[in-house]
């Protein structure tokens, strides 16, 4: 569309790499430290928490609110997930970026962006090509497209809405099973408990 344009992901935002953890070097206590273990596109896992003290050297490895967590190694490679809140202060692992998108950007739409169809893609290529890797200039090349600021907004409220009418349509559909299973389960037993019929 017309005021629309094909930008690098690295004139959007600010892309780091985590820190190399020792794993003989974590804590009981200090800093939550996340592995790409950690985290899936629904949010943080809180089983098997590891922990570092923490180091003024670690500070630009720290995660904030509207960062990107992407997987940049393994079978889960370029999975990601927009940190909509932190429960506390956290530090990245290596073989993951953190994306910190720049703030004439919707941070939200870049997220969006990511996980289209588009840009999946690419990360598929990568990973068939490099053993389940990708670079971090793989990663800061993303084209994305990109709208005004507004029409950028309109578009996470709308993916938004309808996100909220595929979970609504999902319970229901929970719902729906649940009630054809019991009344299938009540059919079987009425069946079976009558003379001539056995289980």
């Amino acid at each position: 569309p017309e005021q629309w344009t094909w930008t690098k992901l690295s004139q959007l935002a600010d892309i780091n790499g985590g820190f190399a953890f020792k794993s003989t070097a974590y804590t009981d206590e200090g800093t939550r430290v996340i592995r790409i273990s950690d985290f899936d596109e629904f949010g943080f896992k809180d089983h098997k928490v590891v922990r570092h003290p923490f180091t003024p050297d670690l500070q630009k490895f720290t995660l904030a609110e509207n960062n990107i967590l992407m997987a940049m190694t393994g079978g889960t490679v370029g999975k990601s997930y927009f940190v909509r809140s932190l429960p506390e202060l956290m530090v990245v692992n290596q073989r993951m970026a953190t994306i910190k998108v720049s703030e004439n950007t919707n941070p939200s739409y870049v997220d969006i962006a990511i996980r289209s169809e588009m840009t999946q893609e690419v990360i598929g290529k990568a990973k068939n090509s490099t053993n389940d890797n990708i670079s971090m200039g793989g990663i800061k090349g993303f084209a994305i497209p990109l709208p005004p600021l507004a029409e950028q907004r309109r578009i996470v409220a709308k993916v938004e809405q309808l996100m909220a009418l595929v979970d609504e349509l999902e319970q229901q559909l929970a719902a729906s099973r649940a009630t054809a299973a019991n009344l299938l389960s009540a059919l079987v037993a009425e069946l079976t408990a009558q003379p001539g019929n056995s289980p």
